[in-house]
């Protein structure tokens, strides 16, 4: 919002009073929006309209509904890369997350999700998790939608099969203790 201040980076300076309301709105909606492990009112409502309607983007709503889906949608791109792109960022996002575990240890705090503990997360079980239950399905709604990202959901199933092979091949070869 300070970048967004000044002067010479100030682009809201370019709409009426009405458009800057409309867009700051937007925005919220996008940063309320951004944990793709949360669902949010305004998630579920997009989701119902997917589901049951032809988008009309003659209407403010629609074209808000298919801003916050595309949003989630980049959001979710990691998981839809080719596989070793897909697993490099998985692994930086466990990273981040252990960090967190880490500083939240160091102030005798719980960890606020069992992904923040290095003793208890399973990378591979995570990444499993994430496309089962929050990428795939999530997917199969905007392909029907938007059918041109067909590809794009068929890279998020390989990479799924592929955590499902690495799991399994660890599990038939274990590592010793």
């Amino acid at each position: 919002i300070q970048l967004m201040s000044e002067d010479r980076t100030d682009l809201m300076s370019l709409f009426n009073n009405e458009d800057q309301k409309y867009i700051w709105k937007l925005i919220f909606l996008l940063i309320m929006n951004s944990d793709i492990t949360r669902s949010t009112d305004s998630f579920e409502k997009a989701i119902e309209r997917f589901q049951t309607t032809t988008l009309d983007l003659g209407k403010t709503e629609d074209r808000e509904i298919l801003i916050l889906m595309l949003f989630r949608a980049a959001l979710m791109s990691v998981y839809c890369r080719p596989f070793l792109i897909s697993q490099k960022w998985h692994d930086l996002e466990a990273e981040e997350m252990y960090l967190l575990g880490d500083k939240e240890e160091k102030l005798h705090i719980n960890n606020t999700s069992e992904f923040h503990c290095r003793e208890l997360n399973n990378k591979i079980e995570h990444a499993i998790d994430k496309f089962t239950n929050i990428v795939i399905p999530f997917y199969t709604i905007l392909t029907k939608v938007i059918p041109d990202l067909a590809e794009t959901f068929t890279t998020a199933k390989s990479n799924l099969k592929t955590w499902i092979h690495l799991k399994q091949t660890k599990n038939q070869n274990p590592q010793p203790q």
